[in-house]
């Protein structure tokens, strides 16, 4: 279970701006709807410290799907505002912590490879390949969604029908 934050403040505690080594933080948000379906979620995605600015912005990485568009989405590196923080942290953010995350330069550059390795992917699935799934491989090598695994019977069933809508 994550650790919520509740203020930008709290949050910069984790950033250690060009140091090393270099570090990646599993981060969630929680969301009510996708696109226009009614389940609610939480978006995982990782923040990565290292290139944290005086903005109080940083890059992550994540699927990234925008309400108007059609397609799946896309595992991209991006900018995260100071606004887009302060607006997860008012939704409900949180940070995952594990032993099993990178430590060392060595395996933060094993992780990287993970994601540049899939790169603008754009094969999202509910089910198979989502966000939680992206993170938890890029950051140890093997895809999980406790979401999916946790999630309801009704919930798993529904999740089905979305992929299937979105290979229309």
């Amino acid at each position: 279970m994550g650790r919520q934050i509740d203020a930008l403040a709290e949050l910069k505690k984790y950033v250690r701006r060009d140091e090393r080594p270099r570090i990646m933080i599993h981060c969630a948000v929680q969301r009510e709807e996708w696109k226009s379906f009614k389940i609610p979620y939480k978006h995982h995605f990782i923040m990565l410290a290292h290139t944290w600015t005086d903005e109080d912005s940083c890059e992550i990485i994540h699927y990234a799907s925008r309400p108007n568009e059609i397609d799946k989405g896309r595992v991209l590196q991006e900018f995260h505002s100071k606004e887009d923080f302060e607006k997860d942290i008012i939704a409900g953010f949180y940070i995952y912590t594990s032993n099993a995350y990178p430590m060392t330069d060595q395996e933060y550059s094993v992780s990287y490879q993970r994601f540049k390795s899939r790169e603008n992917e754009s094969q999202f699935s509910f089910r198979s390949n989502n966000c939680e799934h992206l993170v938890s491989f890029i950051l140890t090598g093997v895809a999980v969604s406790r979401q999916v695994e946790e999630a309801s019977s009704l919930t798993y069933c529904l999740m089905g029908v979305i992929d299937r809508r979105m290979v229309i």
